[in-house]
């Protein structure tokens, strides 16, 4: 049985990638390491949601694609190393920044 249980871990983005890349940093390996082992000792965390945001340059479907990529990533990357995965769901949402 899955109990709910609700945290917050934020990763700033700029340490998770570089500008306009999907490829992570060794800093942004490490956050998300630390997160998988948060989710590894917490097994009661059943739902994750990973948001992440376009910036106003480039296009919108340039920044879809990339937002893309990088969740493909960030989701995998956590998948591989949570141990307890029956309750475990992986959730995204892009966030589109407004051009002014």
């Amino acid at each position: 049985m899955c109990i709910k249980k609700l945290d917050t871990v934020t990763i700033d983005a700029t340490k998770l990638f570089r500008f306009d890349k999907y490829v992570l940093k060794a800093e942004g390996k490490a956050a998300l390491d630390q997160t998988a082992a948060q989710l590894n000792a917490n097994p009661a965390i059943t739902n994750v949601l990973v948001t992440g945001h376009t910036d106003r340059l480039g296009s919108y479907a340039y920044n879809q694609k990339l937002a893309w990529l990088r969740k493909v990533l960030t989701l995998r990357l956590l998948h591989q190393q949570v141990v307890v995965k029956q309750c475990l769901l992986l959730h995204v949402r892009v966030l589109k920044v407004e051009r002014h």
